[in-house]
């Protein structure tokens, strides 16, 4: 905005070339070197007289800047010698646009970059840290609102407690391990089931081959076949190895025509012998 107005003020003039099109890089160069005597022009000259003993001032083009140790130092002017900002209303503008552009860092990434080319007196007191510590707050803060505000507003459902199945005591079921692989998980017997303060079984205590543990209902699996079917009642009395029929001399010769994992073995033919 300030490289246009510094246009304007120039194609008003009548013996002034007239710029056109988009700005160049002189005029916004020209539009901050502008802003930056604006600046420094509100800085008091109490606090100038104030860092003059441990700090080097010299002007440049009009622009005060600081002389620093890297005087011999191959990198860019600007950081060798830093503009000085004093504490003004654009000064937070300024800031804030940096601690954006670098995509929210820390305080001391955004006070690195502006160290590159700017130096700031008391740069730490700036609006952006206030606004860190405003978001402190609301980080310290969100687990009490949590706990308050959607905590209790929490409300059970009765449908909850039906789509899980009930496990009832003397059942059979599988207990989760930290073993990843559930062929490996242990079997168990319900021996009884404690509820909570809703009355809801929450609790089981379980009979396993190496003794008794009590988990959660989280970790424990219900088999499709319980205590309760009659699967076993029906089959009393009756030798079910008889009813299964043995291989055939077909199925055996078959079953040799195949390797260890089930592929068919396909003879050589070598001669047509």
């Amino acid at each position: 905005m300030t490289a246009y107005v510094l246009r304007f003020c120039n194609n008003i003039k009548r013996n002034s070339p007239k710029l056109v099109n988009s700005l160049s890089c002189e005029e916004i160069q020209k539009a901050e070197e502008t802003l930056i005597k604006i600046m420094q022009s509100e800085w008091p000259s109490e606090i100038r007289e104030k860092y003059k003993d441990m700090i080097q001032f010299f002007e440049e083009n009009g622009i005060l800047k600081v002389q620093t140790r890297l005087i011999l130092s191959q990198d860019p002017e600007d950081f060798t010698h830093p503009t000085i900002l004093p504490d003004y209303p654009l000064l937070e503008r300024l800031v804030l646009y940096t601690h954006r552009f670098l995509m929210h860092a820390g305080v001391l990434t955004t006070l690195a970059q502006l160290r590159e080319k700017f130096w700031i007196p008391k740069d730490r007191r700036v609006h952006i840290l206030k606004r860190e510590r405003y978001l402190h707050t609301l980080r310290s803060n969100l687990s009490k609102r949590f706990y308050k505000e959607y905590l209790g507003a929490l409300v059970r459902s009765p449908k909850v407690a039906s789509i899980r199945k009930m496990i009832s005591s003397g059942e059979i079921v599988i207990v989760e391990s930290k073993n990843p692989n559930r062929m490996n998980w242990p079997l168990a017997q319900v021996i009884e089931l404690f509820p909570g303060k809703d009355g809801v079984e929450r609790v089981a205590k379980l009979r396993l081959a190496s003794g008794e543990i009590i988990r959660p209902l989280q970790r424990i699996y219900s088999l499709e076949l319980s205590a309760s079917d009659h699967l076993i009642e029906d089959h009393q009395g009756t030798d079910i190895a008889a009813q299964i029929p043995g291989p055939t001399a077909a199925d055996v010769l078959e079953e040799g025509k195949k390797s260890r994992c089930g592929c068919p073995l396909i003879p050589v033919k070598r001669l047509n012998l």
